[in-house]
């Protein structure tokens, strides 16, 4: 069917009529961007999969209208924080991560280091083994 009007198809018309929200969208997107980059597409689409779920997610909390009011930025930020937090303790008690970044990760947590009945840089003192001559004996002629 085409529009009288325009003389556009009316898949066309529908389109420009409800493009608002993709602009809105488009513009949310470039404010707070999370893509990086890239000459990988799948890695483009989950940058747009970011970018898409953080807008709905504050959708969801501002819709449900019992929570405070953040600012766009302030709320991203939270929720990227709640995102990694499993994998930043998951890094907190790996010992193999040096001990500065799990310092870091722990003041940016709020968690406090467990007391170890050791510390991590006291090692055991090792005894060396000297070596001790065996007392020799002199042989008879």
């Amino acid at each position: 069917k085409i529009d009288k009007d325009t003389n556009k198809p009316a898949m066309i018309v529908d389109y420009n009529h409800t493009k608002y929200g993709v602009d809105v969208v488009d513009k949310m997107c470039v404010m707070y961007n999370v893509t990086r980059t890239t000459r990988r597409w799948p890695l483009t689409v989950f940058f747009d999969i970011l970018n898409i779920g953080g807008i709905n997610a504050l959708n969801l909390y501002v819709t449900n209208g019992k929570l405070q009011k953040l600012a766009r930025r302030n709320f991203l930020k939270c929720l990227s924080l709640e995102l990694v937090r499993p994998c930043i303790i998951r890094r907190i008690y790996n010992k193999n991560v040096p001990r500065p970044i799990r310092q870091k990760a722990r003041n940016m947590l709020g968690i406090q280091e467990a007391p170890n009945n050791q510390d991590e840089n006291v090692r055991e003192k090792q005894v060396a083994a000297l070596y001790v001559p065996e007392k020799t004996t002199k042989r008879p002629q």
